[in-house]
């Protein structure tokens, strides 16, 4: 199977650390009133931990979310705020520890279990994202990044079908979800159904119509079914927002050979050869 670069199927696709009303206040009892007033300095801390992380001043954001945890080492949104933050600087394994400690304090968190799922999907440890994107679709079975993101996982285990099936979820719960249309049309295309992959495609690109890589793909699965003159059109497109995309040159290229316009497919692949 080919490498399908799938949407939002990694630890980029985080959910998004929130400030709420209901940060939770850390839980250590306090037994004297200067203990109360450490209890209190801690929670405040965690509503500047959270909003530095926001700002993406991570090593300010860190020393707070460390010092919370000096004091309560159970507070989820703590844990939680604090595993993105090591996900979003690529430490992956620490990510793990302390989402699945987040999960522990709240075991109802679609977010997240969510989260959990996408970083452990970035390390390549499908079977478990899967599991806990699953944990999050039970608790929520309208949540369509999971949906999406489960999706994205079974994609990478060469599971098609499930992978379809939770496609097809994500974009009926959220017809607007262009990145859904996009990795459901990557999927059948693959499969060659490029009636229907097409069909998303054009959907993808009705919503996102700067996307070069979505014309691109949509050129390819065109060519496939000799659709020379529209395929041509999408390679043009793709190009026309991003003059340096070898793969847009070398797919324009084929399909001039194939139209026999000889000068003109030499020029696209020498423009593929040299940008590749």
């Amino acid at each position: 199977m080919r490498n399908l670069r799938l949407m939002a199927a990694t630890a980029a696709a985080l959910s998004p650390v929130t400030i709420m009303s209901e940060v939770s206040s850390c839980r250590a009892q306090p037994k004297s009133a200067s203990s109360a007033m450490t209890v209190a300095t801690a929670t405040e801390n965690l509503r500047s931990a959270i909003s530095l992380h926001q700002q993406g001043r991570f090593r300010e954001a860190e020393g707070l979310y460390r010092a919370v945890l000096r004091i309560d080492d159970a507070n989820f949104d703590c844990l939680h705020g604090f595993g993105l933050l090591h996900a979003q600087e690529g430490r992956f394994d620490d990510a793990v520890a302390l989402l699945r400690a987040a999960v522990r304090q709240q075991p109802h968190s679609v977010e997240a279990h969510n989260n959990l799922g996408n970083v452990l999907a970035a390390l390549g440890r499908h079977d478990e994202a899967i599991a806990s994107y699953g944990n999050a679709i039970a608790l929520k079975p309208d949540f369509v990044a999971a949906h999406n993101n489960i999706a994205n996982a079974f994609t990478m285990q060469g599971k098609l079908s499930e992978a379809i099936a939770h496609y097809e979820r994500a974009v009926a719960l959220e017809p607007d979800y262009a990145d859904a249309h996009i990795n459901l049309a990557k999927v059948l295309n693959e499969q060659a159904r490029l009636d229907e992959a097409i069909v998303h495609y054009q959907r993808a690109l009705a919503l996102k119509p700067d996307r070069a890589e979505t014309h691109s793909e949509l050129g390819i699965a065109l060519a496939r079914q000799r659709k020379v003159t529209a395929a041509i059109t999408c390679f043009r497109r793709a190009l026309a927002l991003k003059p340096d995309f070898a793969e847009a040159w070398l797919g324009l290229g084929k399909l001039f050979h194939q139209a026999e316009l000889y000068n003109d497919a030499v020029a696209a692949y020498d423009k593929a050869l040299n940008l590749g």
